[in-house]
């Protein structure tokens, strides 16, 4: 909801109730890519990306989740990160706190890889008030490593 303060008699706009009842929204990208940066970058399949109009101070939940596996897995565990960063009436850097850590580590004797889906929360409050654009993020700790990131997911609830 957002954080608007009404006082006796104020009106409600269109704008105002449109904002109170913002449905979540959800974009997967199935598509299998890879990076080896050490830094959040996008991927060559961008996203998945979603824009909400919010008003400043108003709250949304993001969500972020997605598949990983490394090629190369060389040693016993290997971590990379998928965030997501804000740009356009609010910003923010992508970052690990607000992103999911995914790990692989080889099982012995066999030398298999374990991975599954994770998925991260995080509360975002907007600084401005107009559109903002939420973009998902990824980097590897170990640019001798490449991850894939596979049916990335990312959800914007201002309703929660």
């Amino acid at each position: 909801m957002p954080s608007k303060t009404f006082a006796t008699n104020d009106v409600l706009t269109a704008a105002d109730v449109n904002l109170m009842n913002l449905d979540p929204q959800a974009v997967t990208v199935a598509t299998d890519e890879t990076t080896t940066s050490t830094s959040y970058v996008n991927l060559a399949t961008v996203g998945p990306t979603v824009v909400v109009n919010l008003n400043a101070g108003q709250k949304v939940q993001i969500e972020v989740s997605c598949w990983g596996l490394n090629a190369g897995h060389n040693d016993q565990v290997d971590t990379a990160y998928m965030s997501f960063a804000v740009s356009g009436a609010s910003t923010l850097a992508a970052n690990d706190a607000n992103g999911v850590r995914l790990t692989t580590c080889k099982l012995a004797p066999l030398n298999n890889i374990a991975t599954s889906t994770v998925s991260q929360s995080t509360i975002f409050t907007a600084t401005g008030t107009g559109a903002h654009t939420f973009q998902a993020k990824y980097k590897t700790l170990d640019a001798a490593i490449t991850w894939h990131f596979i049916d990335r997911r990312l959800v914007v609830n201002p309703k929660f």
